[in-house]
């Protein structure tokens, strides 16, 4: 009597490890680690430690929910560096959205660094 349930979760059992097995092998990479490699090749140019500064180049005077994720993903990136939301740092990190006119490259007073993918600069603050 005990040995038939036990018989009866053998098959969902076999297949929940196959399935199991099956996801372990295909090795596939995290969703935002191409995102993550991007934002970490713009670590050579910056401080060890310290504030840089965040600014987003968009159209809109309030930033997108995607451009939210990216600066809680640079912030990850770049620890322990802060990202602070402020262009009065000697480095600053800008996002510029694809419909974006106004940029820190029209600034005089700042200075292209490196830039990381399509969408992210590195600016650095130019005494004059």
């Amino acid at each position: 009597m005990l040995l038939w349930p036990a018989a009866t979760v053998y098959h969902d059992t076999a297949w929940a490890m196959h399935v199991w097995t099956r996801l372990r092998q295909t090795h596939r990479a995290a969703p935002d680690s191409a995102d993550d490699a991007t934002n970490r090749a713009l670590i050579p140019y910056l401080p060890r430690e310290g504030p840089i500064g965040f600014s987003v180049a968009s159209v809109g005077a309030r930033p997108s929910a995607d451009q939210l994720r990216i600066e809680q993903f640079l912030q990850y990136s770049l620890a322990p560096r802060l990202l602070v939301l402020s262009t009065n740092q000697a480095f600053v990190l800008e996002y510029v959205a694809p419909d974006a006119s106004v940029s820190l490259a029209h600034d005089p007073t700042f200075a292209l660094v490196a830039s990381s993918g399509d969408r992210l600069r590195l600016f650095r603050r130019v005494r004059r």
